[in-house]
């Protein structure tokens, strides 16, 4: 999501099921760092990623609304800070680049 959608990490992590309208092929968030609502189209292979990791990858939990849950001490949504910690690597080696000096993950969407 951060690549094709240009989401920032933790718009990613706040990502719940009521966000995801599959009927319109939309992602409608409202953006934690302005505050702004934002509506993305829900490109088919981000929706099938989605898919992919609610069914094989996703733990069993019943008790949240995030897509994204991880256990540390306890079950929870996964938080900025350890997606930015996933994703930074798969960048640095991949066909994604920092444009105009700006480093956000917004400056690795394509275009």
């Amino acid at each position: 999501m951060a690549a094709r959608l240009g989401l920032r990490a933790q718009d990613i992590c706040n990502l719940c099921f009521n966000n995801l309208k599959w009927a319109t092929n939309t992602i409608e968030i409202l953006q934690e760092k302005t505050k702004e609502p934002l509506v993305l189209p829900l490109l088919e292979d981000v929706g099938l990623a989605i898919i992919d990791y609610l069914k094989y990858a996703r733990p069993e939990y019943e008790f949240s609304n995030a897509i994204s849950c991880v256990w540390s001490l306890q079950w929870g949504k996964l938080e900025a800070p350890t997606l930015h910690s996933i994703v930074t690597p798969a960048y640095a080696c991949g066909r994604y680049k920092i444009e105009d000096g700006k480093k956000t993950w917004a400056a690795f969407a394509p275009p």
